[in-house]
């Protein structure tokens, strides 16, 4: 189906309603369940590492706090040069770590694209 549909004006006995439009053409999906369960299983890990960046950020930002505000002090027999040197090796290594899911979340399939991607599976394939 192509193209804008009019609207379909529906008489009512309704005495406190003139008209009522009916608008309510859209496009229909047919899959079968097993299909739709291979797409979704398949993008599964994606949907779920949406928001796996938040971990590495407030770890990041915590680590940022503490470096600020701390004054190392030797603890444990390891003197504080080594604590400061910790905690840097910590933020350098959150900061990658956000950085790798940051990148993760641009892989990730918007609902438009998965609906495309379902669309697509439930296309006839070209007979050679």
């Amino acid at each position: 189906m192509t193209g804008k549909a009019t609207p379909q004006v529906i008489s009512t006995d309704n005495p406190m309603v003139d008209q009522f439009y009916d608008n309510t053409q859209s496009n229909v999906i047919r899959i079968t369940e097993d299909k739709l369960k291979v797409i979704l299983l398949e993008n599964k890990e994606l949907i779920n590492k949406k928001s796996n960046f938040w971990t590495p950020l407030v770890l990041l930002i915590t680590l940022i706090l503490a470096l600020c505000t701390t004054e190392f002090k030797s603890f444990l027999s390891i003197p504080k040069e080594y604590w400061g040197g910790f905690f840097m090796f910590c933020t350098l290594g959150s900061v990658v770590w956000l950085g790798i899911e940051l990148k993760k979340t641009k892989k990730i399939l918007s609902t438009d694209e998965l609906t495309d991607k379902i669309r697509a599976q439930n296309q006839p394939k070209p007979s050679k």
